[in-house]
């Protein structure tokens, strides 16, 4: 995968986005304050804490000079490090086509316009190598009226080969249904982690708070990314418009 060239994903933008890293706040499983290290204790990696022995525990994890100094028993507890998990949901509906953007090439000519589908698949293969670089395990979702692409959670250059892949093999489908699809992902994504949600939005607002409420429930952390043509932020009013 070194080098190759994909649709949505260069070697040009891998090599400036290995500078960047993506950081998360509060505690969710496999992730806390942006370290891969898991909130609950074990016996690996990092030293946390002593408690008292009790019997059962391994004698090997006993500290012997606690033990020279007091004459009591501790065991030494440690940070358990884990993979951050992270789950990128990408909105693949029909509003998606939507684009009047576009990309200038050498000297500012227009080489091609770019649609809303088109740059969040770009977002979502950049997203997918900044966690994959931090050793995250990474899904990928896209859907419009139901699921239409599912990629579990996993790691290294074949992972990242296969998303890429699959999102060339992507097209923007029928018309969408945001709040259902994430009540479905609310259950479907097997451990709390970090959810990434990119789409348009056009949904009916309180069903997409109350879809986006579930899955704050079942303690994702989420991050919603908005996106939109300038075309629908910014109305011309210098000619006609039929609504």
């Amino acid at each position: 995968m070194p080098g190759q060239q994909y649709k949505y994903f260069t070697p040009a933008q891998g090599a400036q986005l290995r500078r960047l890293e993506i950081t998360v706040r509060g505690v969710v499983e496999g992730v806390f304050a942006g370290l891969h290290k898991s909130p609950h204790k074990g016996f690996s990696i990092e030293f946390a804490e002593h408690r008292e022995y009790v019997p059962g525990d391994e004698i090997k994890h006993l500290d012997w000079t606690v033990l020279a100094k007091t004459d009591r028993y501790y065991i030494k507890q440690y940070e358990q490090e884990t993979n951050l998990r992270a789950t990128i949901c990408l909105d693949a509906s029909n509003s998606m086509r939507y684009g009047t953007a576009s990309l200038n090439g050498p000297g500012g000519k227009t080489i091609e316009q770019v649609t809303k589908f088109e740059y969040a698949a770009t977002l979502a293969a950049s997203l997918a190598f900044m966690l994959s670089n931090q050793q995250a395990l990474v899904g990928l979702m896209a859907f419009d009226s139901a699921i239409k692409l599912e990629i579990p959670q996993g790691n290294g250059p074949s992972h990242l080969h296969q998303m890429f892949i699959s999102l060339e093999k992507l097209s923007p489908g029928r018309t969408t249904d945001i709040s259902g699809v994430l009540h479905l992902l609310a259950n479907k994504i097997p451990r709390r982690g970090l959810v990434f949600v990119i789409s348009d939005f056009f949904d009916d607002a309180d069903k997409l708070i109350t879809a986006l409420q579930h899955l704050r429930h079942a303690r994702h952390q989420l991050v919603l990314i908005q996106v939109l043509d300038r075309a629908e932020t910014d109305l011309a009013y210098n000619r006609p418009i039929t609504f």
